[in-house]
C-alpha cells in the first residue's frame, strides 16, 4: 500500500468522526480500493457510532464493488439509519451477488420508511437484471408492478426490470416501459440523488431534499445525557475501541422539515429507536417541548429533558 492509503487507514481509527468520514471519503475516490481498506471499512460498516461513516463506508464498499463487503452490507440491512439500509441496499445491487436477493427481498417486505423501500426495490431490480434466473427477484418485481400502493416511478422500474429479464416466472411476457435499466450508486443523502441514466431522477420525497447533518449535534446531546437512554434510562454500552454507545433521534425528522438541534434530539438506546421509528408514537409537550413520549400506549416521561 502506498504512504497515501497507509495515512488514510490510520485517520480511520481516529476518535474524531470528521476524521474517520474524511478518511472514507478519500478511500472512495481511490481508483482500486486495496484489501485492507475493504477490511476496514467493513468494519466501519458494522460497528462505527457515526452514522456518516456508516453510511459513506457503504457508499465506497458499493461504488468499488466489493464482493468481499457483501456480508456487512448484508448485515448493514438492519442498521436503525434509514440512509444506511438505502446506501447498502443499492451497494449490494451495485455489487450484483445472487446471495443478495433473499435478504433484500426479505427486506422489503418488512414496514419501512418509503425512501427505504424505493431504494431497496431498486437494488432489486438491478439484480433482476443481472440474475434472470432469480425466481424470487421477478416475483418481487411483478408485484410492485402490479401494485396500487408504490409509487409510479418504481412501478415503472419494476416493469423495466421485467421485460429485460428472460427469467424462467415470466419469460415471453410483455410489458412496455420507455426505461432502459441502468442504475448509478447512491451517492449520501447531502449529494443528490443520482439519476437513472438519461432520465430524470426518481423522486423520492425525504432523500434528495434532505439537509445535511450535522454528527457533531448528535455528539453533544450524547454526551451531554451520559450515552444514557432517555426513554428507558438504558445505559450506553462499552464500544471495543472505546468510549460508549448510544443513538440519537430527532423528535421531528429532518425529512419532515425538522432542525438539526440538539433541541430536536432524544438520546435512546438501539432497542427505543427502534420503538420511535415503528411502533405507535406520540409525544407529550410542556411550553413547547417534549416532556414525555408514548409509545403503544404507556408513558416514558424524557429522562434529562429536551436541548
Amino acid at each position: 500500500m502506498s504512504a497515501d492509503v497507509t495515512a488514510m487507514l490510520r485517520r480511520l481509527r481516529s476518535r474524531r468522526i470528521e476524521d474517520r468520514r474524511a478518511a472514507v471519503e478519500e478511500l472512495s475516490a481511490l481508483p482500486v480500493l486495496p484489501p485492507e481498506a475493504t477490511r476496514k471499512l467493513c468494519w466501519r460498516l458494522r460497528h462505527d457510532p457515526a452514522e456518516d461513516v456508516r453510511e459513506w463506508s457503504a457508499y465506497a464498499l458499493g461504488k468499488h464493488r466489493a464482493k468481499e463487503a457483501v456480508p456487512s452490507l448484508k448485515a448493514a440491512l438492519q442498521d436503525q439509519v434509514q440512509d444506511v439500509v438505502s446506501i447498502s441496499a443499492r451497494a449490494l445491487g451495485s455489487i450484483g451477488e445472487r446471495g443478495a436477493i433473499a435478504p433484500l427481498c426479505a427486506r422489503a417486505s418488512e414496514e419501512c420508511e418509503p425512501v427505504v423501500r424505493c431504494h431497496i426495490l431498486i437494488a432489486v431490480a438491478d439484480l433482476a437484471v443481472k440474475h434472470p434466473e432469480d425466481t424470487r427477484a421477478a416475483r418481487l418485481m411483478k408485484e410492485v408492478f402490479q401494485s396500487e400502493t408504490d409509487a409510479p416511478e418504481l412501478r415503472e422500474i419494476a416493469a423495466t426490470a421485467l421485460k429485460k429479464s428472460s427469467g424462467p416466472l415470466f419469460r415471453g411476457e410483455v410489458l412496455q416501459s420507455p426505461l432502459d435499466l441502468a442504475f448509478e450508486m447512491p451517492l449520501p443523502p447531502d449529494i443528490p440523488q443520482p439519476s437513472i441514466y438519461g432520465h430524470e431522477p426518481v423522486r423520492v420525497p425525504g432523500w434528495h431534499e434532505r439537509p445535511k447533518r450535522d454528527s457533531a449535534v448528535a455528539e453533544r446531546a450524547k454526551r451531554k445525557q451520559g450515552w444514557t437512554c432517555q426513554i428507558c434510562g438504558t445505559p450506553g454500552f462499552a464500544l471495543r475501541g472505546g468510549g460508549l454507545y448510544a443513538e440519537a433521534h430527532h423528535i421531528k425528522s429532518l425529512a419532515e422539515g425538522g432542525p438539526d438541534r440538539e433541541d430536536n434530539i432524544v438520546v435512546v438506546c438501539p432497542t427505543c429507536h427502534r420503538k420511535l421509528h415503528h411502533a405507535c408514537v406520540s409525544y407529550e409537550s410542556l411550553n413547547l417541548r417534549p416532556v414525555a413520549v408514548i409509545i403503544n400506549g404507556k408513558r416514558f416521561r424524557i429522562i434529562g429533558g429536551i436541548g
